[in-house]
């Protein structure tokens, strides 16, 4: 029952407000299926984003995201 939908999504929710938003537990909410209709690719993407950026904890995610981690790829290569 532990991997149940269900429980994954009130588990990361409790986790979201005790640990102060982090990453993995924001993914794992969005994972459930039960929080958004985001695609898997989409959420994929998401977290990628936000690994690369280093965007972890409650004001982080209150910012406005402006950066775009694909441009920075392309400054990588060039």
């Amino acid at each position: 029952m532990a991997h149940h939908p269900l429980t994954q999504f009130v588990e990361s929710i409790g986790r979201l407000k005790r640990y102060n938003f982090r990453q993995e537990d924001l993914i794992n909410l969005l994972r459930t299926g039960l929080y958004t209709d985001l695609s898997q690719e989409e959420i994929d993407s998401f977290e990628q984003y936000i690994r690369y950026l280093g965007i972890d904890g409650l004001s982080s995610f209150k910012q406005e995201f402006t950066k775009n981690h694909r441009e920075k790829f392309d400054l990588v290569k060039s």
